[in-house]
């Protein structure tokens, strides 16, 4: 059996609106759903599953239209979907009585349901949510029904909606289990437990490629292959100070990395090392650069504690340092200093 599952598809979402890059993005969400939806067909998938937040919140009756047509479109396919966290099922939300067409099967409650088809061998189990939170655990001590193949579709994984954890899923025994709420796509345990993650990234934090999941799913071996679609993509671009870098030099060095990227990909910089303290990095004139999403200063200042306390021995950061380094030499010590003579020398961002 072919399975293409999906997740946290975002429709409705417009990432980066503020953004000059981000014009048409909301439409970028779409064009990427329907590509999945083409693919699914191209492929004979016997099953798509959407693992929670098709839509980015609560959608328009519209929007459920134009998402019928798209899933209605597949010749041969049947489609589980699942409303999420964003999504979820309010009391007068369009989804409750939406008319679906008979190859789309939506789950309409709270309740875990088991969606039986015997044409496939298979049956799916999952609900929807009708809460924006959903604390308790509610994916363990699932009793399966029948012989055939017995897949999970959920979505959750954190405190607030609903905890469980890979060893959990693990005991399960499900032949697949096809999980979304997580933006970042990745096996859990290689071809049985998939997160999704998000069709396309939202903001800077989704770095790294998104997509949708192509699973061969057979009794002694399955396969899941990961599909990217490109057309907008976070990168971290992690950029070493080596404390001798004035302003104009590390704009530079910014501004080659991100005209290495690709077409399609977006800068999320993260500056490490270390930086002269007369010169710290000037974060704003960084994020002016083009397809520089958002700055990240991890790098600390080089402070020569030596020369300081000397210098302010009689101060109160000569003090500061002298006592400090009495102490156990441990990494809190170290970020105690750092942060303590960084605020005594009138800044405020080390650490």
């Amino acid at each position: 059996m072919r399975i293409l599952h999906m997740a946290d598809v975002h429709l409705g979402a417009e990432p980066d609106k503020d953004k000059p890059w981000g014009a048409g993005r909301g439409k970028l969400q779409w064009d990427a759903f329907g590509q999945a939806i083409r693919a699914a067909e191209e492929q004979r998938a016997d099953l798509v599953l959407i693992a929670g937040d098709l839509f980015h919140r609560q959608p328009l009756k519209k929007e459920l239209k134009e998402v019928n047509y798209i899933l209605s479109g597949l010749s041969h396919t049947k489609v589980v979907i699942m409303a999420g966290n964003h999504d979820y099922l309010s009391k007068n939300s369009f989804y409750r009585n939406f008319p679906w067409n008979e190859n789309i099967y939506f789950l309409k409650s709270e309740q875990m349901e088991a969606l039986h088809f015997p044409e496939l061998g298979a049956t799916v189990y999952g609900f929807s949510y009708e809460h924006r939170e959903i604390r308790e655990k509610r994916y363990c001590n699932l009793k399966k029904q029948g012989p055939g193949y017995h897949i999970l579709l959920a979505h959750g994984g954190d405190d607030m909606h609903v905890p469980v954890n890979a060893g959990e899923l693990m005991n399960m025994d499900f032949d697949y289990i096809a999980m979304g709420h997580i933006h970042k796509p990745q096996q859990l345990l290689e071809n049985r437990i998939v997160m999704a993650g998000a069709l396309k990234p939202l903001d800077h934090n989704d770095t790294g490629p998104h997509g949708y999941w192509v699973v061969e799913l057979k009794k002694d071996t399955s396969n899941a292959i990961f599909y990217p679609i490109r057309g907008c993509e976070y990168t971290r671009v992690e950029v070493e100070l080596d404390g001798t870098n004035t302003n104009r030099h590390l704009h530079r060095m910014v501004q080659e990395r991100v005209e290495e990227l690709a077409p399609y990909q977006l800068a999320r910089v993260v500056l490490t090392g270390i930086y002269d303290p007369e010169l710290p990095p000037e974060e704003e004139t960084l994020r002016e650069i083009q397809k520089v999403v958002a700055v990240e200063k991890l790098c600390k200042p080089n402070y020569n504690f030596q020369k300081l306390k000397q210098e302010y021995a009689q101060q109160l950061l000569g003090r500061f340092i002298k006592e400090l380094e009495a102490m156990p030499q441990d990494e809190v010590t170290r970020k105690a200093m750092y942060l303590g003579v960084d605020a005594l020398m009138g800044n405020s961002d080390v650490y």
